[in-house]
C-alpha cells in the first residue's frame, strides 16, 4: 500500500536526483580530467613522485 508508493516515489526522485547531479559535475570532471597532466608534471618536476601516482590513482578510480 501506502509504505510501497511511498518507496516507490522516492526511487523515482532519487534516479532524478542523481542524473541532475551527474549532468552538473560533467563540466567540472572534464577540469578535472585537464589538471590531471598539470598537476602530474608539476609534482614529478617538484620531486613528487607520491604525490604524483596519488592524484593518477584517484583519477582513475573516479575519486576525483
Amino acid at each position: 500500500g501506502t509504505i510501497g508508493a511511498v518507496a516507490a516515489r522516492y526511487r523515482f526522485y532519487q534516479t532524478i536526483v542523481a542524473q541532475e547531479v551527474e549532468k552538473a559535475l560533467k563540466p567540472v570532471h572534464a577540469q578535472l580530467d585537464d589538471l590531471q597532466a598539470t598537476v602530474d608534471a608539476m609534482a614529478e618536476a617538484e620531486g613528487l613522485g607520491a604525490h604524483a601516482a596519488a592524484v593518477r590513482v584517484r583519477m582513475k578510480g573516479g575519486v576525483l
